[in-house]
Order: structure tokens, then sequence, then C-alpha cells
């Protein structure tokens, strides 16, 4: 009986996972290639942010899906909540910036749930050539609603892909 329950709450889950993750990339969609990099560059610059205040094990992005389910779970939960709360208001920018890592690291935890990860991945590869224009876009939002800049550095690391989303 209880094997059932948790076949039954876990396929929840992973269905919960799956309506959010294609509600994103039907937004990444939306976006023109320009913005697409002002995303990757933003989202880089939040992974930073999120590892260096451990929001995000080192690991998790690096050793491929389904290594550290538990660390993708807690930490998923963290930005999660984080997403949340940046949502509706003048920084919401930064709850799109943080639904890129809640979705690849969502993806990493769940095999279910990978392809969508690697989809996800795909279309934000469309700004990979527009990293330059995406920093300006980026940096001037931050700039503005924040008063901090981003670190040039972001524009080179911004073409990192998690381990297995590639």
């Amino acid at each position: 009986m209880f094997g059932w329950l948790k076949r039954k709450a876990h396929n929840k889950i992973i269905s919960s996972m799956e309506d959010d993750m294609n509600g994103f990339i039907k937004i990444l969609k939306g976006l023109d290639d320009e913005d697409i990099g002002a995303t990757l560059v933003g989202a880089t610059w939040v992974r930073h942010n999120l590892q260096a205040e451990g929001q995000i094990p080192p690991h998790i992005l690096t050793s491929g899906p389904v290594v550290d389910t538990l660390a993708c779970n807690v930490s998923g939960m963290k930005i999660g909540r984080a997403a949340k709360n940046h949502q509706g208001k003048d920084t919401q920018f930064l709850a799109g910036w943080l639904m890129v890592w809640l979705h690849s690291i969502r993806a990493l935890g769940a095999l279910e749930v990978r392809p969508l990860g690697q989809e996800l991945w795909l279309e934000l590869g469309r700004g990979m050539g527009h990293l330059e224009q995406g920093y300006e876009k980026a940096n001037e939002i931050v700039g503005m609603h924040l008063g901090v800049d981003i670190p040039r550095r972001a524009v080179e690391e911004a073409t990192f892909i998690p381990k297995g989303l590639e």
C-alpha cells in the first residue's frame, strides 16, 4: 500500500515539474535571441551568487544527472522559493534567471524530466551568439533595479551548460 502511495506522489511531483518546465520553455520560445543572451548572462550572474551562498553545491551542475538527488531537491526548493519571491515585483527578471537553474537542477535530479532540461538548454542556446548584447541589456536592468554591475566575466561563463543537459 505504501509503495503505491509513494509512486502516486512521485508521479504527481514529476507531472508538476513537467508542467512548470513546459511553461518556462514556452516563455523562452517567445523571446528573441538577444533577450535569450541577456537571460544567459543574468542567469550566469545568479548562478555565481547562488553558488557563493551555498544554495547550489558546486558538484550538482558538473556531475551529471541523478548523482545527488537529495542536493538537487534541497537546492530546487530554495531556488523555487527565491524565484517566487521575485515574481510580480520589479525584480521579476531575477525570477526568470533563477528559473533557469531551478529547472536545470530539477532535470538533473529526475531522469523523467531530463529531456525537458535538454530542450530548455537547446532553447537557451539561441542566445549564445548574442552574449555581448545580452550583457549590455542584463547589466542595464540590474544596474537600474539593484544598483550593481554584472561582472564582465559573466559573458564568457554564460556558455556553461550543466553536464547531462547539453
